[in-house]
This record gives C-alpha cells, structure tokens and sequence, in this order.
C-alpha cells in the first residue's frame, strides 16, 4: 500500500516537472520563431582598399520585411570633401523607404 502512494507521488511530480520543462521549451522556441522573422536592419561604413572613399552600406540581416525604415544620422559626414554635399542629404537617409527585403544589401 506505501509503495503504491510513494510511486503514485513520484509518477504525480515527474508529471509536473515534465510539463513544466516542455512549457519553457514551447516559451522559448517561440520567442526564438518571433526573432527570426523580426527585422533587424544594420548601417555601417566601410572604406576602400586605398582609404580613400568610405561606402555606407545598409543590410537587413534577418529574415523578416523590415517596412517603413528612416535613417537618423548622428555624426554627418561631407561626401568627396565637399561641404555643400552632405551624407544626411543622400535620397535613402533623407526619405527613407517602404519595404526593405530580407538579407539585401545597398552600398552608398
């Protein structure tokens, strides 16, 4: 009679721990699902073999659409030395654009 109980609350509790673990399981391979497919879009600047011209390029780096992307500049910087031709007045920084597919890649 004792060994059926102990074995009845041992049953009872690897049950619960059981599902526990597979809760946490499906928390997490949907926040992971939810990551994959949320947009993350990059901007960084890279220069040329010769150091002479620095590129901006802009990449989506997930696998989502990323929809309605405006670029802040913090520091502006003047493009070919020229003071009147400014990074911040570049047609995609200064307006931005409306759909931006995943794993693309433009260089300015």
């Amino acid at each position: 009679m004792k060994v059926e109980i102990v074995l009845s609350t041992v049953l009872a509790v690897s049950t619960v721990i059981y599902t526990i673990i597979n809760l946490m399981l499906w928390f997490e391979s949907r926040a992971s699902r939810r990551q994959k497919i949320a947009p993350l879009v990059i901007a960084f600047l890279k220069s040329t073999e010769n150091h002479e011209v620095l590129t901006l390029n802009i990449k989506n780096i997930c696998e989502g659409l990323a929809k309605n992307v405006t670029i802040k500049t913090i520091k502006d910087y003047s493009r070919l030395g020229k003071e009147n031709l400014l990074l911040s007045n570049v047609g995609i920084i200064k307006n931005g654009f409306n759909n931006f597919p995943p794993q693309h890649e433009l260089s300015f």
